[in-house]
């Protein structure tokens, strides 16, 4: 989906920590590489894939109080690319306070247009409002010191939504046995530098429509309370996963820097279908520390390397930052 700007782009200025890049090992160059290329083939099978079957899921308890309870969360990510787990609290609150936000066009003038972060290196990564009348979202960032970015998001409660999601989001993390100091904690107040973990407010109209085909998150993982209109592939066919209604039920899959770090897991390839009725979600995409090199590559240019369009075009992005 191409979005098209809602508002126009505004600036504000905030520090970030220099990270001093070091040059990316052979193997890293290889290994993002081979991620990338499996991920662009499975998007190009899945986009010409129209069966579809609706699982009837069992959401996992807490996750990190039973290691039986994460060693099946681990299995089902593996063997799924996603899991329906059960919130520590009750999700319908963020939800509905993003919708009322996401449907007040005042509220998103004062939050301003789409921010770049491309000043500070990091192209292609922002926060603010964007979309159009049936799609509309808004990506909140966090400053050095913890803040929500954009700052005018009025009476939206960003730190209740951040901290619901990302406790569930860290136990997955600490459950499939990821290193949590690869992870950019929302949370924290000391990073430095502005987040690449980001909350994503998103209202969808009522369509019959695609709003979003085929595609990965460049997360570790993506965390999102469990509703219809999400879909996975698993190489064969879209799941379009049920549940019974609860209120504190997410929905938790895999990205792309899983799995360049872990290759016992793959990217979950997975869409948004227009639903009869409007739809808000609220992912949060917990992302790489903008500190950490996992195979010796900075976090940034991993991130950079996996929107290349195929191996060759990665490695040499990467190559190119040996200069």
């Amino acid at each position: 989906m191409r979005l098209r700007p809602l508002l126009l782009c505004s600036s504000l200025a905030f520090a970030v920590a220099c990270v001093v890049e070091r040059a990316p090992t052979a193997a890293g160059i290889d290994r993002i590489g081979a991620v990338v290329d499996r991920i662009r083939t499975t998007q190009r099978f899945a986009a010409g894939v129209a069966d579809r079957c609706a699982p009837l899921v069992d959401p996992f308890g807490e996750l990190g109080a039973d290691p039986a309870v994460d060693e099946e969360f681990r299995a089902r990510l593996r063997r799924c690319g996603y899991a329906v787990c059960r919130a520590p609290t009750p999700l319908a609150p963020v939800v509905d306070r993003a919708t009322a936000l996401l449907r007040d066009d005042a509220a998103l003038v004062a939050a301003g247009g789409a921010v770049s972060l491309s000043s500070e290196g990091r192209s292609g990564e922002y926060f603010g409002a964007y979309g159009d009348e049936a799609t509309r979202f808004v990506d909140v960032r966090f400053d050095g010191a913890g803040r929500p970015l954009p700052r005018e998001l009025g009476a939206f409660p960003v730190d209740d939504a951040t901290a619901a999601l990302a406790d569930l989001g860290f136990r997955a993390c600490a459950a499939a046995g990821l290193d949590p100091a690869l992870v950019d904690d929302p949370r924290s107040s000391i990073r430095g530098a502005v987040s690449s973990t980001a909350l994503r407010l998103a209202w969808y109209d009522a369509s019959d429509e695609t709003p979003f085909d085929a595609h990965t998150d460049a997360t570790f993982l993506t965390v999102a309370p469990f509703s219809p209109g999400l879909e996975f592939y698993d190489g064969a066919a879209w799941h379009a996963p049920r549940a019974a209604a609860d209120d504190d039920l997410a929905v938790v899959w895999a990205g792309s820097l899983l799995e360049i770090v872990d290759a016992t897991f793959a990217a979950t390839v997975h869409r948004v279908v227009g639903t009869p009725e409007p739809r808000t979600s609220t992912p949060l995409l917990l992302r790489g520390h903008p500190a950490a090199r996992p195979l010796g590559v900075p976090m940034q240019d991993c991130w950079e390397a996996l929107q290349k369009r195929d191996a060759g075009e990665a490695a040499d992005y990467l190559r190119a930052r040996l200069e």
